[in-house]
Parts: C-alpha cells; sequence; structure tokens
C-alpha cells in the first residue's frame, strides 16, 4: 500500500505501546522517508535508530495512530558538548545510551505504532532531569524566535564567549561563561522596526554575582576601571574583566562591578560586529543586563527570546556526515 493510500482511520493501534515514551529509542528503524528537491520521497539512513519524538501522552495513548521518530546520530568533541549544555537545539541528548548519542530534530517522520511494535526498543531518558531537558529541547526546536539576519551578525562575539563554555579548558572565560545560564533578548518597539534597540539578558546562576542586603552596592573600587581598561576600548578587555572575576581572593565589590564591565564590554562588542558587517544601520544599540537565574521572573520570560547558538552557527557547523 502506497503512503497515499493510507486510511489512518483503518490503522490498529496496539495495546503494547502503553508503556511507550518520548525519547524511546526504535532500534530496528534503519531508514526515514524524507522528500527530495524533486517531489519524490528519499530515505535517509539512521545507523543508530529512531527516537520518539511525540510526547509521552500521545505515544503511549491507544487512540493516537502514529508516532512521529527523530534520527539517532552520535556527535563527538565542541558540538557534542554544546549539544549537551542546551546550546544546540536540533539536537536532543539521548543519555541512557550514552553521552555521545542525540536525536537529531533536523531529520523527523511519522510512522505507525503497529509498524515499531515488532522492533527492539531502548530508554533514551531516565532521570528527570533528562526527561524534562528532552521535551524542553523539542519544544525549543518548533518553537524558537527566528532573529532578522542584521542581529544575528551582531551577537557573533556571544557566539565566540559561549564557545568557551563547551571547552574542556580552565581558561577564565570559561569558567565565567560557565555561569551563564542563558542568554535572552528584548527588542524595543517591535522586530518590524529598524533600527533596532537591543537589550540583552545575561542569566547568571545563583551566587555569580555577588548581593547585597537592601540593595546598597558598594562604589567601584576607585582605579579598578583604568586598571582593566588600561587606556583600551572596553570591548577589546574582555579577557582581562573575565580574568579579575576569577582571581582568587578577589572581594565583592571587585567580582560585582567586574560583571556590571562584562555586560559592558559585552555589548560594546555586539555594537562593533554589527559595523564590521555592515548591518549598523539597522542596530541602533545593543544593551546587556545582568540577571539571577532564580529571580528571573516569567513576565521576562514572556516579553523576551531566548538566544540559542544554533542562531548565530555557520550553516555547516553541527552538520552530520
Amino acid at each position: 500500500m502506497s503512503l497515499s493510500q493510507l486510511d489512518l482511520a483503518d490503522v490498529v493501534v496496539p495495546e503494547e505501546c502503553q508503556h511507550w515514551r518520548q525519547a524511546d529509542v526504535v532500534c530496528g528503524i534503519k531508514t526515514l522517508p524524507v522528500i527530495d528537491d524533486d517531489g519524490s520521497v528519499g530515505l535517509v539512513a539512521c545507523e543508530y535508530g529512531v527516537a520518539i519524538l511525540s510526547q509521552s501522552c500521545d505515544a503511549s495513548q491507544r487512540n493516537r495512530e502514529t508516532v512521529q521518530l527523530a534520527k539517532v546520530v552520535t556527535l563527538e568533541g565542541t558540538v557534542a558538548s554544546e549539544a549537551r549544555l542546551g546550546r544546540r537545539p536540533r539536537y536532543a541528548p539521548l543519555p541512557g545510551l550514552g553521552d555521545s548519542f542525540f536525536a537529531d530534530l533536523d531529520v523527523v517522520a511519522t510512522a505507525t505504532k503497529g509498524s515499531l511494535v515488532p522492533k527492539q526498543r531502548k530508554t533514551g531518558v531516565r532521570e528527570d532531569e533528562h526527561v524534562n531537558r528532552f521535551a524542553g529541547t523539542a519544544a525549543r526546536k518548533v518553537g524558537r524566535f527566528a532573529f532578522p539576519d542584521a542581529v544575528v551578525e551582531a551577537f557573533r562575539p556571544l557566539q565566540d564567549d559561549l564557545f568557551e563554555k563547551s571547552k574542556k579548558t580552565s581558561s577564565p572565560m570559561n569558567r565565567v561563561i560557565g555561569d551563564v545560564r542563558a542568554f535572552r533578548v528584548r527588542v524595543t518597539d517591535d522586530w518590524a522596526s529598524e533600527p533596532h534597540d537591543l537589550n540583552v539578558h545575561a542569566i547568571l546562576a545563583p551566587g555569580a554575582i555577588p548581593s547585597f542586603v537592601d540593595d546598597a552596592y558598594p562604589e567601584q573600587p576607585k582605579g579598578m576601571r583604568n586598571n582593566l581598561l588600561g587606556g583600551k576600548d572596553i570591548a577589546d578587555r574582555v579577557p582581562q574583566i573575565a580574568a579579575s572575576l576569577v582571581k582568587p581572593g578577589t572581594d565583592e565589590a571587585t567580582r560585582y562591578w567586574a560583571w556590571q564591565m562584562l555586560a559592558e564590554a559585552w555589548g560594546e562588542r555586539c555594537m562593533a560586529a554589527a559595523r564590521r558587517a555592515g548591518v549598523d544601520a539597522k542596530i541602533a544599540s545593543v544593551t546587556v543586563e545582568l540577571y539571577v537565574y532564580d529571580e528571573y521572573t516569567l513576565d521576562l520570560v514572556d516579553s523576551t527570546e531566548r538566544l540559542d547558538l544554533d542562531y548565530l552557527s555557520e550553516p555547516s557547523a553541527g552538520s552530520v556526515d
């Protein structure tokens, strides 16, 4: 029977599916159909099987005839590290199979549940944390915001620093960016109006930036700014600022103001990137504000867009052969 003749009303849903969950991996499915350039249906090889992408409630219910499947791939190096940290929404981690296994959410197809019953099934995620991460990655893949090209160019410096988080080094920037849980972006007016005034929210792990009783923030230590800048533009002094943040024995006032200077430097670097890319006519300003993760409100989430590393990558980055 061809695909065009399939009537889902006639599909029998087996009882066995009541135990299926999102991220379960079906090992016996070795190909997924993809429509080719000429409109014909081709097959993509799935050496490691496929993962159930449908939500667990849909996968397990007998009144749902089909499930969505994603190709399982292996990743190594920087891309794998970024994917495990949630910086690559294309890939959802499958730690139940091993640290190098992921569901590739760019290669997805639909299958009847009956076609999967005879195949071997493995658990792709076990711990609640991993279950939630897989579900969150799947949701972000289809719901994330597409930033204008000019904005993407402006945010290239943030991409450079985010890459540090995935490297296994003890560099100051690696240690500092490790405290950044997420970047979110708010635009003044709306995305259809240019030039854009961009407000980036750097959401930090609890305790990363010092807090003070009654918000009695300290004055900036005398000479601190001049010492860190050394007469140069702040956009060029990010490594020095990062080093001051992780220097042993740094007092809370210095750490607080170093974070403020880093936020200022990020904004200046983004504007410099916009000028280099020739899109500064579309970017009026970039400012960076610091927030603490457990104090970031739902109102702020609703009024901002998450900045994912996939938005900023070159087209070939993260590709799987």
